[in-house]
């Protein structure tokens, strides 16, 4: 079994200023208020067994009310704890320390609380840059990081292991549909709405690992792999696998498992984004904790991620791209790995305007890959 994270030496003073950009920031937390924070059942490997307190602790100091309950884990959306529902009517504030939160990210949620995901995972990342940045400042930047995604025309991105994917945006919200919104937010910003890959034409190297995009609904969920395999891709649909045979028939064997076993879309490519938080990292091992890395690893600029099989995001099966280049209408937003859109004039004078968030500027953090 997985170690549960437990925290080391820590500054108080940073500690405190990641939660109060979590509780007063975020969340808006008011006195007299009430608070309910989700969490893991006892013994899960993905949070510390001691942040739910602390958060709590600090909510009960600015005169609001906390409350902590824990919830088993779900496979689908639709199994969301009707108990979990009528909690949530009842207070102010849901705040998830629970994957069961991230788990339902595209679903609608209901209940009269505000409701935010919590990616923070222990007392180590809410002290650090992740979380400490300003949690305004990041959505106000991811706003009009939004507006420039939903006027721009062309998009495409690149690794050095020879991924070129390239596609026309197309929304469906600008068609008289709905876009994959997150139904809750996220804390700290991490990564922006999922650009659907229906026009998308080119090539995708996959390598490392195939994994679930949310929960895992099979077992394998996860597919380890030693060599590097080419996805070809045309009109957002899967064409073919290259590479040495074996490799290539252990992932066509892995998308045969998973569509036939929840009778889903095969071939579907449906959307992809990348991370926009340069301090999102790793410090585990890699090795014997897969599982905690991709509950982190997605807010990072240095992995850029694809769902595929099935047609409704996360989708079944996620394709990693890692240290991405992209170019939206000829620009480049990112750039080997470091989201180099802030460093735009633009964006560069907002993150000025506001102490400590020069961070936002500073290299893309480890995430052991």
């Amino acid at each position: 079994m997985n170690a549960i994270y437990q925290p080391t030496s820590i500054d108080p003073e940073a500690l405190q200023r990641g939660i109060d950009n979590l509780l007063l920031t975020c969340v808006n937390v008011k006195q007299g208020e009430s608070v309910l924070l989700v969490k893991e059942p006892d013994g899960l490997p993905m949070y510390s067994s001691t942040i739910c307190d602390l958060v709590a602790a600090r909510v009960d100091e600015l005169g609001a009310h906390a409350s902590i309950e824990a919830y088993e884990l779900i496979t689908e959306p639709s199994n969301f704890p009707l108990e979990l529902t009528m909690a949530m009517e009842r207070v102010d504030h849901t705040i998830f320390m629970s994957r069961i939160g991230d788990y339902s990210r595209f679903s609608p949620f209901t209940g009269r609380s505000t409701k935010t995901q919590c990616y923070a995972l222990d007392e180590q990342m809410l002290a650090s840059h992740y979380a400490g940045a300003c949690y305004q400042l990041m959505t106000h930047l991811l706003k009009k990081f939004e507006a420039e995604l939903m006027a721009a025309k062309d998009w495409q991105f690149t690794c050095e292991l020879g991924t070129d994917l390239r596609g026309q945006f197309n929304w469906l919200s600008q068609a008289g549909g709905e876009d994959d919104e997150f139904s809750l937010e996220l804390f700290p910003v991490t990564n922006f709405k999922p650009i659907p890959c229906d026009t998308a034409n080119g090539t995708v190297a996959l390598s490392r690992w195939l994994m679930p995009g949310g929960v895992a609904k099979v077992q394998p969920a996860e597919l380890l792999m030693d060599e590097v395999v080419q996805a070809k891709v045309s009109n957002g649909v899967i064409d073919h696998f290259t590479g040495s045979g074996k490799s290539v028939c252990a992932v066509n064997q892995h998308y045969d498992f998973v569509a036939e076993t929840l009778g889903i879309n095969r071939n579907r490519v449906h959307s992809w984004h990348a991370g926009l938080n340069p301090h999102t990292f790793f410090n585990g091992d890699i090795s014997t904790d897969l599982e905690r890395w991709e509950g982190i690893s997605f807010a990072s600029p240095r992995y850029l991620h694809v769902h595929t099989c099935g047609d409704w995001a996360p989708c079944e099966v996620t394709w990693s791209v890692f240290n991405p280049t992209v170019i939206i209408d000829g620009q480049t937003y990112w750039e080997n790995g470091q989201f180099v859109w802030y460093q735009r004039e633009d964006n560069l004078a907002l993150i000025k305007e506001v102490a400590g968030a020069e961070c936002l500027l500073e290299m893309s953090s480890c995430i052991q890959v």
